[in-house]
């Protein structure tokens, strides 16, 4: 296959923009909004609100707001809580 070639499978995260991607690369640390909102399969309003209460876990560098896909698995495996302050509890169980 050529390096400019899609490849076959499930396509990841980090991709050109507009692509469906279903998978993050282990080696992505952070993730966007609108890559974390397709990930979860949400909208990026939810995804904001979400975040602006402190329910799922994020990170703000400067003016953007950003998400660890490790600390997203957890959140999904507490059971996707929405209330606020439950990414308190959440993010401790998450290595930095």
């Amino acid at each position: 296959m050529k390096a400019d070639e899609p490849s076959q499978g499930t396509p990841e995260l980090g991709g050109k923009r507009g692509t469906t991607n279903y998978r993050v690369h282990p080696s992505v640390l952070l993730i966007s909004a609108a890559e974390a909102a397709e990930l979860l399969s949400v909208s990026e309003r939810l995804l904001w609100s979400l975040a602006n209460r402190n329910a799922i876990p994020s990170l703000t560098i400067g003016r953007r707001r950003l998400y660890r896909p490790c600390a997203l698995e957890a959140w999904i495996a507490a059971g996707c809580p929405t209330e606020p302050n439950a990414a308190n509890s959440i993010g401790k169980g998450v290595a930095s």
